[in-house]
């Protein structure tokens, strides 16, 4: 899941220079087809462009992979919390 993000994530234009120690938290609820019915921010890194950025990113997936039988068991639904950090290569 991590990963399919960093790939859509984009430098914010108006951070010149990224540091990299930047992370956010975003709590996320993903149905058991792996569409992303909800995103919530739990913890700003602070900077508002970096988690608009990631709020970005989130949106711009189509599908994350479904989730294991072992975490839905049963419900419809999963939530996942998951911390970013600007992806390796970001300036």
């Amino acid at each position: 899941v991590l990963a399919l993000v960093q790939s859509l994530w984009k430098t914010p234009p108006e951070i010149s220079i990224m540091d990299m120690s930047l992370k956010t938290t975003y709590l996320l609820r993903v149905s058991r087809s792996g569409e992303l019915l909800d995103k919530k921010l739990l913890v700003s890194s602070g900077n508002n462009p970096f988690d608009r950025s990631v709020l970005l990113a989130l949106s711009s997936v189509s599908a994350f992979p479904v989730p294991p039988l072992a975490l839905i068991a049963g419900r419809d639904a999963v939530e996942i919390t998951m911390s970013f950090t600007p992806p390796k290569g970001a300036q």
